[in-house]
């Protein structure tokens, strides 16, 4: 298994970037929405959570799922675990400090990292975190929000709704700022501008149930449609393609430890 394949096939559909209004249909939903707010103005960080992240890529009928288990301990400490298939990998990162291992190899080692890689790893990471500032970044992008009956995750009473990003509004606003920073005759401008044309027919929807006392997402499920990607001489690189993923948080500022792995000095090959 590729890790990183893994990793980043969930990322990418969590870290859509929030940049339009939320448009509600439901006065309802709206008021009970801004009350939340309301409540949630001034949060706490949290200090520690697990998340387990499974996500299922579909494309000309093949599939490709993965798990994903992260821990966290302010300010960081991070242990987190991929599998796919029989396939495996483990790391912990504990300030400048990375310890792996894999299926092929189940003894820890100290791993070295660039500090601009280690920096990039550490951001994935952290974009993990939950927050009520996160929360309503993430409504914000929605569109077409409506009320679910309410649920319980683990025990706690959380609002739930759906709705879906509207690509419009963020290619909008990916247009206007590559007109201000780069120009038309630079190199790259062409391709972005086709990479946000495919953007456009993306369809990305939205299940969340958020906490009513801190305003957290405590689970939050993304399915997304992805058009055929060409290349710039009009080769097909990506088929069409259906991706799902959940994220299940617990754990919630409960004592969590990651401490540093027993290293093998010289791991038999």
């Amino acid at each position: 298994m590729n890790f990183r394949k893994y990793f980043m096939i969930g990322m990418v559909t969590f870290l859509v970037v929030p940049v339009i209004g939320c448009s509600n249909n439901s006065l309802d939903l709206e008021a009970e929405l801004e009350a939340l707010r309301q409540t949630c103005a001034v949060g706490e960080e949290v200090q520690s959570y697990r998340v387990e992240i499974s996500s299922i890529h579909i494309e000309e009928g093949k599939n490709l799922e993965g798990t994903l288990e992260v821990e966290f301990v302010a300010p960081d400490r991070y242990h987190y675990r991929g599998y796919g298939d029989v396939e495996q990998e483990e790391s912990i990162i504990i300030g400048n400090k990375v310890y792996s291992r894999d299926s092929e190899n189940d003894q820890w080692q100290e791993v070295e990292m660039s500090p601009n890689m280690l920096k990039a790893q550490k951001l994935s990471l952290k974009s993990l975190t939950p927050s009520a500032e996160s929360t309503f970044q993430l409504l914000d992008s929605l569109t077409d929000l409506e009320k679910l009956p309410e649920e319980e995750i683990n025990g706690v009473d959380c609002l739930h709704c759906r709705g879906r990003v509207d690509m419009e509004r963020k290619v909008e606003k990916q247009k206007a700022e590559l007109e201000a920073t780069l120009d038309p005759s630079e190199p790259g401008y062409q391709q972005r501008l086709k990479f946000m044309e495919w953007q456009l027919k993306l369809k990305i929807n939205e299940e969340l149930w958020i906490s009513r006392g801190d305003c957290l997402v405590w689970q939050r499920k993304s399915e997304t449609q992805m058009p055929a990607m060409q290349s710039p001489t009009g080769e097909i690189i990506q088929g069409e393609a259906k991706s799902t993923m959940l994220v299940h948080y617990y754990d919630i500022n409960e004592p969590i430890k990651i401490e540093p792995p027993k290293v093998v000095s010289n791991p038999e090959p």
